[in-house]
């Protein structure tokens, strides 16, 4: 036996009565829509806070910042100190020289 031909008229005539009258039904309807809006939403907020990230990302300090940044190292790496030899105020006393020297 066939099941009867069900037209697409008939079958939203039918979606609309059960969308009324199930309760379920409608809740997993409004849940979609939200979640599908709170995509949506998150499209036009997240996508412009990474592209500002990533440019944010890319800029680089001055010359005269990243020379001083490099010449501090420099003297840090210099300096013998460590674990094994036990004197690190040697380092610390040359952080302190040119941290009173930074501008504030």
């Amino acid at each position: 036996m066939e099941s009867p031909k069900v037209t697409d008229e008939e079958r939203q005539v039918h979606e609309k009565k059960i969308k009324h009258t199930n309760p379920q039904f409608r809740l997993a309807a409004e849940s979609i829509h939200f979640r599908v809006q709170q995509f949506v939403m998150l499209r036009f907020v997240l996508w412009p806070l990474a592209f500002s990230a990533c440019l944010i990302g890319q800029t680089m300090p001055p010359d005269a910042e990243r020379q001083l940044a490099r010449d501090i190292y420099k003297e840090l790496v210099e300096i013998k100190s460590g674990y094994s030899t036990g004197a690190t105020t040697p380092v610390a006393e040359a952080v302190a020289a040119r941290l009173r020297w930074l501008p504030v």
